[in-house]
């Protein structure tokens, strides 16, 4: 079990190849879970993409639809003081702490492209490169 946060999960929709970082790293731990978060991040990032024309909007909305019955099941509640303790402690923002804290309660890992996210949260996160 890992969790994984929107950095991981729209390469993971968007990317069919089966040899990308995002689709290994599923194959090597099938079981994701993420914040409630995780659903409005990801439609932020598929209108954006988009909006700049890097996807036409029958494939956003497809990868809306692929994401949504991929995490079914695997949405998890995070405790919003543990969000906001870790947001102060590690520096980051309230959103990416919803991840870390998800990934402390269940004693796992947050898998992360996040580069500056994986340096500040240590031992809660990795890049996704490494979890391959």
């Amino acid at each position: 079990m890992i969790v994984v946060d929107n950095s991981v999960l729209v390469p993971a929709v968007l990317d069919a190849d089966p040899t990308s970082l995002a689709r290994r790293a599923a194959a090597r731990d099938a079981i994701w879970i993420l914040p409630p978060l995780w659903q409005f991040e990801f439609t932020n990032a598929m209108t954006t993409l988009a909006k700049r024309r890097v996807v036409s909007p029958d494939v956003a909305r497809a990868a809306l639809i692929e994401a949504r019955v991929l995490v079914h099941n695997r949405v998890v509640a995070v405790d919003q003081l543990d969000a906001f303790r870790f947001a102060l402690s590690l520096d980051i923002s309230g959103y990416d702490a919803q991840y870390i804290a998800l990934a402390d309660a269940y004693g796992v890992r947050c898998v992360t492209n996040d580069r500056q996210l994986a340096a500040r949260a240590g031992h809660h996160a990795m890049l996704l490169s490494e979890a391959v």
